[in-house]
């Protein structure tokens, strides 16, 4: 258990890193969603969403 809000948060925190940075996602070939993310960002595909 947690000793405080503090700790939680912290934890939070790095469940979140974990998540969407190093979790393999099946629906997306077992990468994480963060480098699929970096790699759509690199296609351009962020300025055609904006528009």
């Amino acid at each position: 258990m947690w000793s405080g809000l503090i700790e939680v948060m912290a934890e939070t925190s790095k469940w979140v890193g974990w998540y969407n940075q190093e979790r393999l996602h099946s629906a997306i070939d077992y990468r994480p969603p963060f480098e699929v993310h970096a790699e759509w960002i690199d296609q351009g595909h962020i300025e055609s969403a904006a528009a």
